[in-house]
């Protein structure tokens, strides 16, 4: 059962008024008050009154009218007009003696029946009464009459002449003998389909998503707290799968918001084809999705079904004319432990989305060491934000070699955090926090003009001869003033701009191509030096050389492979060397750390290289005593190699 408490209808569903009923009315008031139908027709005008204009009030006055002849005319007719241009009403009295039921001609016609289509007794109304509600009505009637309740009143489906059915709200009074036993059941139903359908939809668009008519996050929420539910009554081990979509800025960014729409209904479809029988796929919103699977017995066929959903995303999509890759990075939760509510799962399952995320590996199962790292995140949130003002960023340099004189031509600005209790934060742990806290421009800020004034520091010092490097990622790339912003920092610090080089990958070139492409270009004309990071990882790097004024490439860690000759990643590696000298780029090889590779990379024609065997990441100190070492061992060489010209 619904409440019967209903707003009023809008003024388009009303109809004409018809004064035959006012005709009816004031008939019945002229009848002696102990006939039936005296008695349906007042019934049927308060009834009327209470269901639409819902006022305890006037329903007081209402009853006080059946008591008093004269003021219940008065009463009457003035809520009769309310009353009667709003909706017909279908009267009914029930001869509890007889067990007859007379029907006025306002039911029949709400009805769509005839004279001859009624018998009169009660089961011409029962038997139309949809078998959902049926019980629901009787259950009701009875515990009226038997005193329990003051009044009748159901509301529910009922199916007309025609076939077709339609909401009505009943009610119903007794008229009782003087010992109190029911004589009479008088009452009267109106037609509240057109409210009902507005519920509908309210109620729709309340709990469903407009743009893919998957469940949304209030939905699913209640959905999810019912399996919680369940899980703790009857041990029913359930999963939750966390999918968000990969490079989805990108497709809204270069092919537009209606796109990404397409995209968003089109992942929805897929996502809807892999669901089992008794499962649930929600959209949180933007391109989050989420999925209830039902009846696990073991995490990992949770995390097959992830695996197969996480294949299905990285099947192309057709847009149009668009052919679109999305792919997607999905965190599993699996329901275990009594405690977890809803809020908890789900934030479980964010989290291992988040760990697929970062660790490129497409799925990820929540796990304690996972609860253990979110809690460090927590703690470190809260410290990062005033981590600038207390001074507690340091940079480190990790020297860039020249595998032909092998000096120093270059070193790499690291940022490097140490908390308050002393420990040393790595980049790849605090970065990402600082994303999410919207920090990261403002870091970048920081490292960059650390880095020049450092190495204006080495120049004033005579260490003329490398450039610095410094990593720019998508934030700053996008700011339409960065290169005046640079140039800014540099004439601050007075460093040279051929002294200054910067690197950035091609994923932060992607969310901004135009003003990314106009930044580099400027940087470019004043002569700072560019380097395009993890080659070889991305998607278009190769449209990219020709497209941006780079003067070297580093060739991604991962591309290094086994260097074996005669092995693949020679052969890859070779072409990539050929690619840049051909494009008059400088090839560099980043993370080389057997001492062993090095003579390969030479072979290859590899330009420079940087890795742990020729150098961790160290304070500026130290690296200014390496440089002062590589100096001295200069001059020495060129002193030795004047005195033999000498002789």
């Amino acid at each position: 059962m619904r409440p019967s408490q209903r707003a009023p209808r809008s003024e388009s569903a009303l109809g004409p008024v018809n004064p035959a009923p006012l005709g009816t009315l004031y008939l019945a008031l002229a009848l002696p008050p102990t006939d039936p139908w005296t008695l349906g027709l007042l019934a049927a005008f308060c009834f009327t009154l209470f269901a639409l204009i819902r006022s305890r009030r006037n329903a007081g006055l209402a009853q006080k009218a059946l008591k008093d002849k004269k003021a219940k005319a008065t009463t009457l007719e003035r809520f009769a007009d309310i009353a009667l241009e709003d909706a017909e009403v279908g009267r009914w009295v029930w001869d509890l003696k007889k067990d007859k039921v007379e029907y006025s001609a306002g039911w029949r016609r709400m009805m769509r029946l005839e004279p001859d289509d009624l018998r009169g007794d009660l089961n011409d109304w029962f038997q139309r009464i949809h078998p959902n509600y049926l019980g629901e009505v009787k259950e009701a009637i009875a515990a009226h009459l038997e005193g329990k309740n003051p009044r009748f009143e159901c509301d529910f489906r009922i199916q007309r002449g025609d076939g077709t059915y339609l909401w009505v709200l009943s009610r119903a009074a007794a008229h009782r003998d003087a010992a109190g036993k029911p004589e009479y059941l008088v009452g009267a139903q109106i037609d509240i389909t057109a409210v009902v359908d507005v519920e509908k939809r309210v109620l729709h668009d309340a709990y469903i998503d407009k743009l893919t008519g998957l469940p949304n996050r209030r939905a699913f929420q209640s959905i999810l707290e019912r399996a919680c539910e369940q899980s703790a009554r009857d041990n029913f081990q359930f999963a939750v799968v966390f999918i968000d979509l990969d490079r989805f800025k990108q497709v809204n960014d270069s092919l537009g918001h209606g796109v990404g729409d397409e995209l968003l209904a089109a992942v929805s479809a897929r996502l809807n084809r892999q669901r089992r029988s008794g499962d649930t796929v929600a959209r949180l919103g933007g391109d989050e999705f989420v999925a209830l699977l039902g009846d696990i017995i073991e995490p990992e066929q949770a995390v097959d079904a992830a695996k197969r959903i996480h294949r299905a995303l990285c099947e192309p999509f057709r847009l149009g004319r668009h052919e679109v890759y999305s792919g997607g990075s999905i965190g599993v939760a699996v329901s275990g432990c009594p405690s977890c509510d809803a809020e908890t799962i789900l934030r479980q399952a964010d989290q291992a989305m988040y760990q697929a995320k970062t660790g490129k590996t497409g799925v990820a199962l929540f796990s304690e060491t996972m609860r253990s790292k979110a809690s460090r995140e927590l703690s470190m949130q809260s410290e990062l934000v005033r981590a600038a003002e207390r001074s507690e960023f340091q940079l480190y340099f990790q020297p860039i070699v020249d595998l032909r004189s092998w000096r120093i031509v270059s070193a790499e600005a690291l940022l490097r955090w140490t908390r308050p209790d002393g420990e040393r934060v790595r980049a790849a742990e605090f970065i990402p926090l600082a994303e999410e806290l919207g920090l990261l421009g403002e870091l970048g800020e920081l490292a960059l003009r650390m880095a020049c004034t450092q190495r204006a520091e080495w120049f004033a010092q005579g260490f003329q001869q490398f450039r610095m490097a410094v990593n720019l990622g998508s934030l700053q790339l996008q700011k339409h003033d960065l290169a005046a912003h640079v140039e800014s920092i540099l004439l601050q610090s007075g460093l040279d701009p051929q002294l200054l080089e910067i690197e950035t990958t091609e994923s932060a070139l992607i969310d901004s191509l135009h003003v990314a492409s106009r930044n580099l270009a400027r940087l470019d004309s004043i002569g700072v030096g560019l380097s395009l990071d993890d080659f070889g990882v991305g998607y278009a790097s190769l449209s990219y050389l020709q497209r941006f004024p780079f003067q070297s490439v580093k060739v991604d860690r991962s591309v290094m492979g086994e260097l074996e000759p005669g092995s693949k990643a020679v052969s890859l590696l070779r072409g990539m060397v050929t690619l840049a000298h051909s494009l008059d780029m400088r090839a560099v090889a980043e993370g080389v750390e057997a001492p062993a590779h090095l003579e390969t990379l030479r072979e290859l024609g590899f330009d420079r290289a940087q890795g742990f065997c020729l150098g961790r990441p160290m304070p500026a100190e130290q690296l200014t005593q390496l440089l002062a070492g590589e100096a001295r061992m200069l001059r020495e060489r060129l002193t030795a190699r004047e005195a033999t010209t000498s002789h």
